[in-house]
């Protein structure tokens, strides 16, 4: 029995917490000038793997897997497949041997860029890059 599924089911398997932190500065110039200067906003992305059987989150896949052995005995945590995306790391388990990248990205990441057209891959509106290569 698998504990984490990535099709079929609604559990959330990870979160990805994004923050975005700006800097304003506000100073008096010459004859009573106001300038005002924001910074360009930083941006960080963390993800967290939560397990499904008491909602803890753990920072890597690795950290996931050593929890579900330790605490879970006959619980099973194999097949893990990892996919990067856009420098944000995601984890699988379990995926079925003939889900698409297009199912993955659309269904299961929420990422909507790439179209299904004609289901064989020969008009490209699914076509992705994948090491800076269209697939």
């Amino acid at each position: 029995m698998a504990i984490l599924s990535a099709c079929g089911e609604t559990k959330t398997i990870t979160n990805t917490s994004t923050v975005t932190n700006t800097s304003t500065i506000t100073s008096t110039v010459g004859a009573g000038s106001t300038v005002t200067v924001t910074s360009p906003p930083t941006t960080v992305s963390v993800n967290r793997y939560i397990c499904p059987l008491d909602n803890q989150e753990f920072a890597t896949l690795a950290e996931l897997k050593a929890h579900l052995e330790a605490n879970h005995l006959g619980a099973e945590a194999t097949n893990i497949t990892t996919l990067t995306v856009n420098g944000d790391t995601y984890g699988f388990v379990d995926l079925k041997p003939y889900t698409s990248l297009l199912h993955v990205l659309r269904e299961k990441l929420g990422l909507f860029g790439a179209k299904e057209g004609c289901n064989m891959g020969e008009c490209g509106s699914c076509t992705v890059l994948m090491n800076g290569k269209p697939v």
